[in-house]
């Protein structure tokens, strides 16, 4: 959008910044519930995956220990829910929004990828718990990319990535699963050459894989500005970059364009009270709000 922001969550927090150096904070906001009245307790969050929706020009977030969608005005302040916790999620983590609009989930201890309408109605779910070609075992991250119409799933407990066609949607085929080179992998990103990047979080490093699924590159953690147990990641496609969020060291790693690290930013001791631990998704809504206009897709 208009301000280039980026946005990181921290449990029930959104942290703002801006996406260029030096990346100052320009805003802390813990989103309240619509119905919120002063003197009542504030509705607690837990906010993981988030997407930015152009049709109401605000946020998408998945409540990971709530089970359930929230809908989160642009400026961080407020929410309301889209989806309660009637039993359908459990522990959901992250969320994409395909070209026909569908909202794309991962019920992680369901085993399943969900689909649904704009309005939420469940179209349909793929996977089931197991290993095999159309199992899932604990999703986390997803990513979408929109010239091939694939959607990639972090397949968390069998180490690997689940490609998905919107087309068909039907299960393609996996990344990793026999190179035995992922560990947990956890966020996913498509740069614009449709690069697949892997947040491999037990072996602290990015693994990067293209379109066919063969391995080209890593970011390790004996890099300068190392990784401890990434998690959540975007990218700019505009110019390549990558944002990392280095969990355990509660700071966002900044690489250019396959070229370790060129800034670190936030670090709890620099930013007191800023993270307390940063989890999931960092993501940078100018470049979500540039795509969704070229392409009406997330």
């Amino acid at each position: 959008e208009k301000n280039d922001r980026l946005i990181v969550t921290d449990r029930d927090k959104l942290v703002f910044f801006d996406s260029s150096p030096p990346y100052k904070m320009r805003q802390c906001t813990e989103p309240r519930s619509q119905c919120y009245c002063s003197g009542r307790e504030r509705t607690k969050l837990y906010i993981l995956g988030m997407v930015f929706d152009p049709e109401s020009y605000s946020l998408i977030a998945v409540d990971h220990i709530f089970h359930r969608v929230l809908r989160i005005s642009s400026d961080g302040e407020t929410f309301m829910e889209l989806l309660g916790k009637n039993g359908l999620l459990c522990y959901p983590v992250s969320i994409v929004i395909d070209e026909r609009g569908r909202r794309w989930v991962t019920d992680r201890d369901h085993h399943c990828v969900r689909t649904f309408d704009r309005d939420f109605n469940l179209l349909f779910s793929m996977g089931s718990e197991g290993s095999g070609p159309e199992q899932l075992s604990s999703p986390t991250g997803m990513a979408i990319d929109p010239a091939l119409r694939r959607i990639y799933v972090s397949d968390m407990d069998n180490e690997r990535i689940q490609v998905i066609c919107t087309e068909t949607d039907r299960f393609l085929f996996s990344i990793g699963a026999n190179c035995r080179r992922l560990d947990s992998p956890s966020g996913i990103v498509v740069d614009s050459d449709g690069n697949i990047w892997v947040a491999d979080q037990y072996k602290h490093r990015v693994l990067a894989f293209n379109s066919n699924g063969e391995y080209i590159t890593a970011i390790k953690s004996d890099a300068t500005g190392g990784l401890t147990y990434p998690y959540g990641m975007a990218i700019d496609r505009r110019d390549g970059r990558l944002f990392v969020v280095n969990s355990r060291s509660r700071c966002v790693n900044v690489y250019s364009r396959l070229i370790p690290v060129i800034w670190t930013r936030v670090n709890h001791a620099r930013c007191p009270g800023a993270f307390r631990r940063v989890v999931f998704q960092l993501m940078t809504l100018h470049c979500f709000a540039e795509r969704f206009a070229e392409e009406m897709i997330l």
